[in-house]
């Protein structure tokens, strides 16, 4: 696996899909832990045990998140931040709502 550069700084991040890249990067042998993974891509240990926590979302929720970025709405931190809040079966009502 190639070496891990800083985390850029871009609009429209799925938060899912960061969080299964970085499931993904944490199967490296070289990448020992969380802490390594975040010095590694210059963001924060908290930042990456934050953005992996999405993962341990109820499954009906993250397979929603998983449509709506499939769809193109894709679930960043402000929507996350929104959605987390939710009853779980809320938060799939909002993520399944069509855009008008």
């Amino acid at each position: 696996m190639p070496v891990a550069r800083a985390e850029p700084k871009r609009r429209g991040v799925s938060v899912l899909q960061r969080a299964l890249r970085y499931q993904a990067m944490l199967a490296d042998p070289t990448i020992r832990n969380r802490a390594d993974l975040a010095r590694r891509l210059g963001v924060s240990r908290a930042f990456v045990t934050q953005a992996m926590a999405i993962l341990d979302a109820p499954p009906d929720l993250v397979r929603a998140m998983r449509e709506a970025d499939a769809a193109g709405r894709l679930v960043t931190q402000g929507v996350w931040r929104t959605v987390s809040r939710l009853p779980p079966l809320a938060a799939v009502a909002l993520l399944c709502e069509p855009l008008t």
